[in-house]
């Protein structure tokens, strides 16, 4: 149950990271998502570019990376999804602290970041479990 939840919490990360990444990117006045180019004018950004490529491979492709690793429960994988909720957590925090603006949307992709943690955690119980069987 645990690795389902994993893996729909990051595919809707990825995936919207991938679209959110790459409109950054293709316009980084922000305009094209509705993000002034006001938010980050204090910030070591000149303009929306280089978090646009954060969110692309951070919490993007490699949110969908990991999501086919647990899918295919290869490598650390419930390591990883605690990574990726840790780092989209990041990602939040980050941006709260530059841009200084609060949304219900940043309070959604909080909660899916702390349910990729905790599914992350519960899944290495049976992770532990695979490992051990196939050692034994």
């Amino acid at each position: 149950m645990m690795r389902y939840l994993a893996i729909a919490l990051l595919l809707l990360n990825g995936i919207s990271a991938l679209f959110g990444g790459y409109a950054l990117m293709a316009d980084a006045t922000g305009s094209g998502v509705g993000m002034p180019i006001q938010w980050i004018e204090n910030s070591i950004f000149h303009d929306y570019f280089i978090p646009g490529l954060y969110l692309f491979f951070v919490n993007g492709v490699a949110n969908l990376a990991i999501a086919a690793a647990v899918w295919l429960k290869k490598g650390r994988y419930p390591m990883l999804t605690i990574m990726a909720g840790a780092a989209l957590a990041i990602w939040l925090a980050v941006q709260i602290i530059i841009i200084k603006q609060l949304s219900m949307l940043q309070f959604v992709y909080a909660l899916v970041g702390f349910f990729m943690i905790f599914s992350g955690i519960a899944m290495r119980t049976t992770y532990n479990q695979d490992l051990e069987k196939r050692e034994a």
